[in-house]
C-alpha cells in the first residue's frame, strides 16, 4: 500500500515530538511496525527530538500573541492620541506612540497584577477550606478584608509614598478622612525631621 507524503510527514511529526515508541505511533496511525520502521530508517526520524522545542512552545506563542496584540493596540491607541489632538493642530505621532505605550504598559501591568492577585486569593482560599486550623481560616478572611477595601480604595495600608507637591486637588477630594490625616501626619513628620 503506498501512503501519501504528507501522511507519512504526519507521522514523522508525530513521532518526532512525542514520546510515544514507533510501536504506539504505528498503532495510532494504522500502520504496520515493519512500514514505521522503515520510515525512521529511511527518513533519520529521532523519536522525541523536539522535546525542548515542545517545552518551550507555549511561552513562544504566549510571547508572539503579545507582541501582536501589544502592536495591534498601539496602533488603535495612537489613532485614539491623535484624534485627541488634532482640535489643537499639534498632531504628533512620535509622541502619540511614546504615550500609547506607556498607557498600554500600565494597562498590561495592572491586568497581570490583577491576575496574580486573583491566583493568590485563590490558593488562600484552597488553604482556607482544607484546614482544619482556625488561623489559616482568620488569614482567609484577612484576605478577603483586604482585598474588598483595596477594590474601594479604602485599604488603611496603602501608603503615599510620592511627592506631596504633586498631589492634585482631586487626589485629595478622592482620598478618605484616615488618608487625609495621615497624609497631614507623614507632611508634618516630614517638616520636623
Amino acid at each position: 500500500m503506498a501512503y501519501a507524503p504528507e501522511f507519512i510527514e504526519k507521522v514523522g511529526i508525530y513521532f518526532e515530538t512525542h514520546d510515544d515508541s514507533a510501536k504506539e505511533v504505528a498503532e495510532t496511525h494504522g500502520v504496520s511496525r515493519s512500514i514505521m520502521y522503515g520510515w525512521i530508517e529511511k527518513y533519520g526520524w529521532i523519536q522525541n527530538k523536539y522535546q525542548g522545542v515542545r517545552r518551550s512552545a507555549g511561552g513562544l506563542i504566549d510571547e508572539a500573541a503579545m507582541r501582536a496584540v501589544r502592536e495591534g493596540a498601539v496602533d488603535a491607541v495612537v489613532g485614539e492620541v491623535m484624534e485627541a489632538d488634532a482640535h489643537t493642530g499639534h498632531v504628533d505621532k512620535d509622541r502619540a506612540k511614546k504615550i500609547a505605550g506607556g498607557l498600554i504598559r500600565e494597562v498590561l501591568t495592572l491586568d497581570q497584577l490583577n491576575l496574580d492577585a486573583s491566583q493568590a486569593l485563590a490558593n488562600a482560599r484552597e488553604i482556607a477550606i482544607t484546614s482544619t486550623k482556625l488561623n489559616d481560616q482568620r488569614i482567609w478572611l484577612d484576605c478577603v478584608k483586604t482585598g474588598k477595601e483595596i477594590i474601594f480604595g479604602k485599604n488603611p495600608d496603602m501608603v503615599f509614598l510620592g511627592d506631596f507637591s504633586k498631589i492634585t486637588d482631586v487626589d485629595i477630594a478622592n482620598m478618605s478622612q484616615e488618608e487625609l490625616l495621615r497624609l497631614a501626619k507623614m507632611h508634618e513628620d516630614k517638616k520636623e525631621g
